[in-house]
C-alpha cells in the first residue's frame, strides 16, 4: 500500500466516480452531483478524500432511493426521503437508525449539497437546507469495561509473530493516533529517537488525517520498542521508507508502495486477540480510546491530552476518556495535597530503567525490548523458577541432559536477548 494512503482512500474514491457514471439515477442529478463534488467540494473547498467519498456515495444513493430527483426536491420531498431511509425494511424502507452514522452521512451530504444548489442560479430555491438537522457524530462506542488494560496490550504483543507488530501495537496505544495517520508515517517522520525527547510529525503528504495538525507529537511509552524496531529490526530504515512496512515481498526499489494497510492492521490485531483469548474489541479505534484513557489516568491535563490526540479543542475528551469517578477523585486528592500517594490502581505510573542496558522502559514492561533482560525482579524470579523446574525435570530424566541444560541456561543468562527471542517463539 502507498505510504501516503494506507487506507486506499484514493482508489475507493475513484470507484465512487465510476459508480456515479454507471448508475441509473436521473441525469440532472448525476450532473449536479458531479459538479458539486468536483468543482465545489474538491476544487473550492479542498475537503479531505474521505469527505469526497462520503458525498459521492451518499448523494448517489439518496438520488437512487428518492421518489423525485434531488435537484427538484422541496421540503416535503426531502422529508419523504428521510422516512424511506429510516422505515423498517419489511415496510419497504432501508432500516437506517435515525441518529446512526448512516443517516448522519446522508444528512450531512444532502445539507451541503442543497446549500450549494441554493446558491446556484440554474436551480430552484433550496433555502430549507438550513433546517436539516445533522445528528452529532457517534463517537463513544466503547464501554468502560472494553478498554484494553496493560495486561491486554502485553498479551497481544506476546502473541505476535514478528518484530514489527509488538512495536506497532505499543505505538498505537502510546500515540493515540488514528490508524491511517500511524500507518502513513515514514522513517524520517520520527525524530530524536535516540534521545530522551523523541517525537513524530505526521506525513505531510498523507491522506485521511481528519484534520490532525502537523505538529510535533511526543513518543513516550513506546520509545524503547520503537528504538529497537528502527535500530535493529526494520528491514529498510531509509528516510523515505514506511515506518510500518509489509514484511513479505518488500520492494526495496519502491519502498513508498510497501506500507502496511489499515485492513492488514485490523487483521493482525484480530489474529493476535484470538491467539491471546482476548474478547474485548481490538480495532484501531479502541486503541485510541485506550490510549486517551491512559493519559487521563496518568494525570495529564485536558490541554495536554488534546494536543496528543490532535484535537482542535477538548470537546471530544468526554467521549474518549473512560476513567472512573474513583480514579478522578483520587487524582484530585493527590493534586490538592490531601493524600501523598494515590492508590496503586488509580495513580500515575512512572517509567523504569533496564538494569542491564539502562534503556528507559514503560511502567508495565516485563522485558527490555532492546537487550531482552527482565524488566523487574518479579519477572526475573519467575524466569529463575521456570529454569529450576526445567533443570530438575532434566536431571530426573538423564544426567547428561541435565548438564546440557545447565550449559544452555548459562548461555541464556549471558544473552538476555536470546532468551527473549526464544520466549517469543
Amino acid at each position: 500500500m502507498n505510504v501516503d494512503d494506507a487506507s486506499n482512500t484514493q482508489n475507493k474514491l475513484d470507484r465512487q466516480w465510476e459508480l456515479l457514471e454507471e448508475s441509473d439515477i436521473d441525469g440532472s442529478d448525476r450532473k449536479a452531483i458531479h459538479d458539486f463534488v468536483r468543482m465545489e467540494r474538491q476544487g473550492n473547498q479542498d475537503v479531505a478524500l474521505n469527505t469526497l467519498y462520503r458525498d459521492l456515495s451518499s448523494l448517489r444513493n439518496a438520488s437512487d432511493r428518492a421518489a423525485v430527483p434531488l435537484v427538484e426536491m422541496d421540503r416535503s420531498d426531502y422529508r419523504d426521503l428521510i422516512r424511506t431511509l429510516t422505515k423498517p425494511k419489511d415496510q419497504d424502507g432501508y432500516g437506517l437508525e435515525p441518529n446512526g452514522s448512516g443517516m448522519r452521512g446522508y444528512k450531512a451530504a444532502i445539507k451541503v449539497f442543497f446549500e450549494w444548489l441554493d446558491d446556484e442560479p440554474d436551480y430552484e430555491d433550496f433555502g430549507f437546507y438550513d433546517g436539516i438537522d445533522t445528528p452529532s457524530q457517534s463517537i463513544s462506542r466503547v464501554n468502560e469495561d472494553e478498554i484494553l488494560e496493560p495486561e491486554d496490550v502485553e498479551a497481544l504483543k506476546q502473541h505476535t509473530k514478528n518484530h514489527r507488530d509488538p512495536a506497532l501495537i505499543e505505538f498505537l496505544v502510546d500515540s493515540c493516533a488514528r490508524a491511517s495517520l500511524a500507518l502513513q508515517l515514514r522513517v524520517k517522520d520520527v525524530h530524536d529517537l535516540n534521545t530522551k525527547r523523541p517525537y513524530f510529525t505526521p506525513n505531510p503528504n498523507g491522506s485521511s488525517h481528519k484534520g490532525a495538525p502537523d505538529k510535533r507529537y511526543p513518543i513516550l511509552q513506546s520509545s524503547a520498542e520503537l528504538r529497537t524496531w528502527l535500530n535493529q529490526n526494520h528491514p529498510d530504515p531509509r528516510d523515505e521508507s514506511p515506518l510500518w512496512p509489509v514484511l513479505r515481498n518488500y520492494d526495496y526499489d519502491n519502498p513508498e508502495e510497501c506500507a502496511l494497510s489499515t485492513d492488514a492492521l485490523r487483521s493482525m490485531l484480530k489474529i493476535c486477540a484470538d491467539r491471546a483469548g482476548i474478547e474485548k474489541p481490538v480495532n484501531p479505534h479502541n486503541f485510541r480510546h485506550t490510549g486517551i484513557t491512559r493519559l487521563s489516568r496518568e494525570g495529564l491535563q485536558p490541554q495536554q491530552i488534546q494536543h496528543i490526540a490532535g484535537w482542535n479543542d477538548d470537546r471530544m475528551l468526554q467521549a474518549y476518556d473512560h476513567t472512573t469517578d474513583r480514579q478522578r477523585n483520587e487524582k484530585i486528592r493527590v493534586e490538592t495535597g490531601y493524600v501523598e500517594e494515590a492508590d496503586d490502581d488509580t495513580g500515575p505510573s512512572k517509567p523504569k530503567t533496564c538494569g542491564n542496558c539502562r534503556e528507559t522502559l514503560k511502567p508495565t514492561a516485563q522485558f527490555c525490548p532492546r537487550c531482552g533482560a527482565p524488566a523487574d525482579r518479579t519477572t526475573e524470579d519467575a524466569i529463575d523458577e521456570q529454569d529450576d523446574r526445567i533443570i530438575e525435570s532434566a536431571a530426573r530424566a538423564d544426567t547428561e541432559l541435565a548438564g546440557a541444560v545447565l550449559e544452555f541456561r548459562q548461555l541464556l543468562d549471558e544473552s538476555p536477548r536470546l532468551r527473549r527471542e526464544l520466549l517469543d517463539v
